[in-house]
């Protein structure tokens, strides 16, 4: 996922108006748990494309919401978790 995203990342620097290419990183953002950039890159796919927000984006708010309620921990990846005892 990680080459992928760099990948769409260089698409969206050569032509910023590639919806398709916003829509995947908004994906690929979603399914890391990082809901902001899930909401920014969706919501500027959908606007491109002048159609409402794709399923994801609206599920990231939600799950925005409950991470800024603390009703749940935001998700760190394997190298960023703290360890036992912390």
């Amino acid at each position: 996922m990680i080459a992928a995203a760099d990948d769409f990342q260089r698409a969206v620097a050569y032509q910023p108006n590639y919806a398709m290419a916003w829509d995947y990183l908004g994906m690929i953002a979603s399914q890391q748990h990082d809901w902001q950039k899930a909401i920014d890159y969706g919501g500027k796919a959908a606007g491109i494309e002048g159609k409402p927000d794709p399923a994801y984006v609206v599920d990231a708010r939600k799950q925005l919401l409950k991470v800024q309620s603390g009703g749940i921990r935001p998700y760190l990846p394997p190298g960023q978790r703290p360890k036992a005892g912390d």
